[in-house]
């Protein structure tokens, strides 16, 4: 079966689509989840100039990546992509404390799998989600982030969604996909984001080995462009690059914050990260790969 992305603005084929921005906000708090009651009219007039840069630049879809515990708004999603006319893949997933642990005693394990796969498949809000967002502390894989992580497999197996956690450092990246793993999920269901808070960079390259994507999602925000550069350049040389993701993790429209907060642009990877790119020997074909071709196979279902 042909597989697609599942977007606010309906399922598109790889031949519908141009480069895509794999890890990005539209509207999130990450301190507090109780802070959510922003006009949808006021994140769409704020967020419009932003995203019709990133649209000029290249950019045909986004993925959103706010799940349950950072004001996971689905509604103020829908409602920007269709104002500005914008694919986003919109997560299902819990991945913020106190809201990680809460959602997993009330449901249980049978419980997460029977939500996750019912916003997959039959939406919420009328718009399906598209992935699954988790994430597990630094200290270890807690006994609830397991879980969450095995019903996850589970809702991967049935609904061939792919499954991103939020993970500081390559020891709970490894761990985490071994339960995941033991689950019955497979690696190529499987995203580590944050990759770059790992500082071994052999880490990366055994991880996408492993069959599981490695994604660097923090481009113009915590090292400078060179890093990056030069991580980028490696993996393509151990002949990886067909499972690295790149992105900025942008927060978007934050509501605790006047007027959504401080912007930094979308549009910044696609306007002068890829003429970098470009510069340091990184050739079309491979650009194509790293922002067309691996997040449609990541995202696609």
């Amino acid at each position: 079966m042909t597989k697609s992305l599942v977007t606010t603005l309906g399922n598109l084929a790889a031949d519908q689509v141009g480069w895509m921005l794999a890890h990005e906000h539209i509207f999130a708090n990450f301190i507090a989840d109780d802070d959510c009651l922003s006009d949808v009219n006021a994140v769409i007039e704020r967020l419009t100039p932003e995203l019709e840069r990133a649209q000029r630049a290249g950019m045909s879809v986004m993925v959103d990546a706010t799940a349950i515990g950072a004001c996971h708004r689905p509604d103020i999603v829908a409602a920007v992509s269709k104002a500005v006319n914008l694919p986003i893949l919109m997560a299902t997933g819990v991945f913020k404390e106190p809201a990680k642990k809460i959602w997993v005693e009330l449901h249980g394990e049978k419980g997460l799998c029977e939500w996750m796969t019912r916003e997959l498949t039959e939406g919420v809000n009328e718009v399906r989600a598209a992935w699954i967002k988790l994430s597990v502390n630094n200290a270890g894989v807690l006994p609830h982030e397991a879980m969450l992580l095995r019903a996850a497999a589970c809702v991967s197996i049935e609904t061939g969604a792919v499954v991103g956690s939020h993970t500081v450092g390559g020891k709970l990246a490894n761990e985490e996909l071994a339960i995941f793993e033991a689950a019955g999920g497979s690696p190529d269901r499987f995203i580590w984001i944050h990759t770059q808070t790992e500082p071994d960079f052999d880490m990366h390259i055994q991880f996408a080995r492993r069959g599981a994507w490695i994604e660097y999602d923090a481009i113009d925000a915590d090292r400078p462009d060179e890093a990056y550069l030069d991580w980028v350049c490696e993996v393509l040389s151990a002949g990886v690059g067909d499972h690295l993701l790149l992105s900025q993790d942008r927060t978007g429209y934050n509501p605790s914050q006047p007027d959504g907060g401080t912007f930094k642009p979308y549009a910044y990877l696609l306007e002068s990260f890829v003429p970098k790119m470009r510069a340091r020997g990184v050739d079309e074909g491979e650009l194509h790969m790293l922002l067309h071709d691996n997040p449609f196979r990541a995202y696609a279902r």
